[in-house]
């Protein structure tokens, strides 16, 4: 269901070629109300939901579009006689619209969409992080912690060379040297040039000593990225385990709550 995003362009009807985002809300909810989704969209539906913590304003409905496609997060019913492949129905008893686990995503949600609110006023950043942050949980189910951390210092990277373009803060500033792009410019770069401007900046994202962690476990993360110099650190014994990635996690989850 992920054509329903707000970068989604119509295929048929009166909006056909037009991106999601290209028409107002108002015309948005019309046609969803028009389209084979309308019956997940009947005033009934609408209370139900409302009533279990999820108010279809048009910023959530692209979270209910996602969650139709997992039978898992809402009980369904089939009509008498349907086939396995035919369309599925809300399921209309008394019985709550969102299963548990359908509320725990819920909740999940509410949480990350409060994330990266901050700074990033581009829906595409936004939508570009939030996919590494939601990658990043799966790979902890996994329980692949090299990839973890290398995922967490590719998060902050981002969000910290973010966070200095907004402050009109240029990358020869940071390296002390003339460099224009900031690819030229290390993660232990950034993380000493905030370090050492911690009290100018009221540590607005982050302690001298939470950012002063991640630099000594993350520093060099992106050498993980190549087998050789992975394979280096591995030889060695010293390289990215769970202990690290227990140490860096907290840290990670408080300063992206700042941006």
């Amino acid at each position: 269901m992920a054509w329903y995003s707000e970068k989604s362009v119509f295929t048929t009807g009166k909006y056909k070629g037009k991106k999601v985002s290209e028409v107002d809300d108002a015309s948005y909810i019309n046609w969803l109300h028009h389209s084979k989704l309308n019956v997940f969209f009947t005033q009934e539906v609408l209370d139900r939901l409302k009533t279990e913590g999820l108010d279809l304003s048009p910023s959530v409905i692209p979270l209910w579009i996602r969650m139709l496609s997992n039978e898992k997060f809402i009980q369904f019913v089939r009509p008498p006689g349907s086939r396995p492949q035919d369309s599925l129905s809300p399921y209309r008893s008394n019985k709550p619209l969102l299963t548990p686990k359908g509320k725990e995503y819920l909740e999940r949600w509410r949480n990350e969409y409060d994330l990266f609110n901050k700074i990033l006023t581009d829906s595409t950043q936004k939508e570009l992080v939030l996919e590494e942050y939601l990658i990043l949980q799966q790979i902890i189910q996994l329980g692949f912690w090299k990839d973890a951390c290398v995922k967490i210092g590719g998060i902050l990277e981002y969000l910290l060379i973010k966070w200095f373009q907004n402050k009109k803060i240029s990358p020869d500033e940071v390296i002390g040297k003339k460099v224009r792009k900031w690819k030229a410019v290390k993660f232990y770069q950034l993380i000493e040039y905030y370090m050492n401007n911690s009290r100018k900046f009221e540590d607005e994202i982050g302690s001298y000593t939470d950012w002063n962690l991640v630099k000594n476990i993350l520093k060099d993360y992106r050498n993980y990225i190549h087998l050789e110099k992975y394979e280096l650190r591995v030889r060695q014994g010293n390289f990215l385990k769970r202990k690290e990635f227990e140490r860096i996690y907290p840290i990670y989850q408080d300063i992206i709550k700042k941006f």
